[in-house]
């Protein structure tokens, strides 16, 4: 397991002490933030955790500029930073780079263009090195096609087009709203976009499947962190899966890496990926053991043997999670006492916080916890990145449905039982 703390710059690299036990890295992490006043702070997270549920290191921009010192345990793996401003607003590029010993500098913009990333350090060289030519490969090209689709206002129909300058143009409240109806109508009956913006996102679906082929023969011939990194990022653009991507990856995992970085955290992360690809319907649900909130030990498969269960992911924070399982509330109630059962599992970084969330929400059925994703529950279920889900489960252990409505759950509960 990489353990990883954000230190002060000023500390001497000579007061680390390196151990016959684990290999010991130093990053510096420096650069700046040119002309981009907001930005205050930056969040350096290990790929693949999600900072709601782990938290993050912090590291403090002033006048501009950033130095920090990154120490690591073990193989190399990638870690995301980015402006703590631009993760407020939800959306900003990924920014990546490799914890080794060496030093990482990072230009920031405030345009959120793609940063400028430079190192030495052979994993990073590397790793800049394959962004590059994926850029001349698949990238520039289509970049290049989308802004010149822009340029010449070829994105929208030309009725959307006047519709949104009178959008642009509106004053009045009540009016603006009526337009954006009309908007989304024309949306809805595909008269929003162009065929030339539809034959754009066509042509973005297949240059992705292109680059991900890439970066699995990349992995294969190149069997370093990067490499690996590469089969994980994959398993994150599923929509460009097929069947034969999905096997080369398992794989080249298998026959190659997961001898090699057995113990890694990429490699759990793929190696779960691949597992969770039997959460599907008619698929088996995969087990897993938690405390209640007493901090009594349950394994889900004995908690649902012999029922229809709807397995509840959730939080506290998630808002949309707490409102799909408080719908569930009057479906428990009437089938309960007919075969049917609830088993929550709730993510979270405090225990307090579930027990808050389920006393104010009122769900009487079992609630157990993960705590700071210390099982990797979510990861297992190919959840990683979201609030949470629903899976619902037949009495023979096969999976019914994938996150049902409450309207769902009861016609399928009245078929089952």
């Amino acid at each position: 397991m990489t353990k990883r703390h954000i230190i002060l710059a000023s500390i001497a690299f000579a007061s680390v002490v390196c151990t016959a036990q684990t290999t010991k890295n130093i990053t510096r992490i420096e650069g700046t933030a040119v002309n981009y006043p907001k930005c205050k702070m930056l969040l350096v997270s290990e790929i693949g955790t999600d900072i709601r549920v782990h938290g993050c290191d912090t590291i403090p921009v002033t006048d501009g500029h950033f130095s920090y010192d990154m120490i690591t345990e073990g193989t190399p793996t990638a870690y995301e930073i980015v402006p703590l401003n631009e993760h407020l607003s939800g959306s900003h590029p990924v920014t990546r780079f490799f914890a080794e010993t060496g030093t990482v500098n990072i230009t920031f913009t405030a345009d959120k263009a793609p940063r400028v990333v430079k190192s030495q350090s052979p994993l990073n060289a590397e790793y800049i090195r394959y962004d590059k030519e994926c850029d001349e490969l698949f990238f520039d090209r289509m970049n290049h096609l989308a802004d010149s689709i822009d340029s010449n206002e070829l994105r929208y129909t030309p009725a959307a087009k006047t519709l949104l300058e009178e959008i642009r143009n509106a004053t009045d409240k009540q009016a603006k709203d009526s337009l954006l109806a009309l908007a989304d109508s024309l949306q809805k009956d595909g008269k929003l976009y162009s065929q030339a913006h539809y034959d754009l996102e066509n042509a973005w679906k297949e240059t992705f499947r292109k680059q991900t082929e890439h970066s699995l023969s990349y992995a294969e011939k190149n069997v370093t962190p990067v490499g690996l990194y590469l089969l994980n990022t994959s398993t994150q653009m599923k929509r460009n899966f097929n069947e034969h991507i999905l096997s080369r990856l398992t794989d080249i995992f298998n026959r190659i890496y997961a001898p090699k970085y057995p113990d890694h955290p990429m490699s759990r992360a793929v190696r779960n990926f691949i597992a969770a690809q039997t959460i599907k319907p008619g698929g088996r649900f995969i087990d897993f053991t938690a405390p209640d909130m007493q901090g009594n030990m349950h394994t889900i498969s004995e908690e649902i043997a012999g029922k229809v269960a709807l397995i509840d992911f959730w939080g506290s924070w998630c808002g949309p999670c707490r409102r799909l399982s408080k719908s569930m509330i009057p479906i428990y109630e009437a089938y309960k006492d007919r075969g049917f059962t609830i088993v929550g599992i709730a993510r979270e970084r405090n225990a307090d916080d579930m027990k808050r969330a389920i006393a104010k929400d009122g769900y009487t059925w079992l609630n157990l916890l993960e705590l700071n994703d210390g099982n990797h529950i979510w990861e297992k279920y190919g959840i990683s990145n979201r609030g949470g889900t629903t899976v619902l489960v037949g009495r023979n252990g096969k999976i019914l449905a994938i996150h049902p409505t409450a309207d769902e759950v009861k016609a399928i509960l009245d078929r089952e039982l």
